[in-house]
């Protein structure tokens, strides 16, 4: 049995990754369906389309967190650190971070805070 889900994986990777037309994929999808006598699943293919496009967009969302307020150059170069290619950044300001930054992007948290480096030292000296 072909499911939605498999069907709208396919369909994207054939656009992000093969680099096809979205209207070219969208147009063999539409007679590919028409053909085989699976125009019932379009909805759901749509539907799972647009959640892998929201998944993707939540994933390449950027939120950082400093201890004070940062002027733009600042973001640009957090953005570099953590190897994103700009966009908006959700920024909010936390000062029990003490200083320094964290911040989320591709579901990786990004840990480059004094207080994360203040509890790194005060574990050390536990141990010793």
């Amino acid at each position: 049995m072909i499911k939605s889900g498999n069907i709208a994986r396919a369909l994207v990777s054939m656009v992000e990754d093969d680099g096809k037309k979205p209207d070219k994929v969208a147009e063999d999808f539409f007679l590919f369906a028409e053909k085989y006598n699976l125009k019932s699943l379009i909805k759901s293919v749509l539907f799972r389309i647009e959640s892998l496009r929201e998944k993707d967009e939540e994933k390449n969302k950027i939120a950082i967190t400093l201890a004070i307020k940062s002027d733009e150059k600042s973001l640009e170069d957090i953005k570099k650190t953590i190897g994103s290619e700009g966009g908006e950044a959700e920024v909010v300001i936390d000062k029990e971070i003490l200083g320094g930054f964290t911040a989320k992007y591709k579901n990786r948290l990004h840990d480059y805070s004094l207080l994360s480096q203040v509890n790194k030292l005060r574990n050390k000296l536990k141990q010793a």
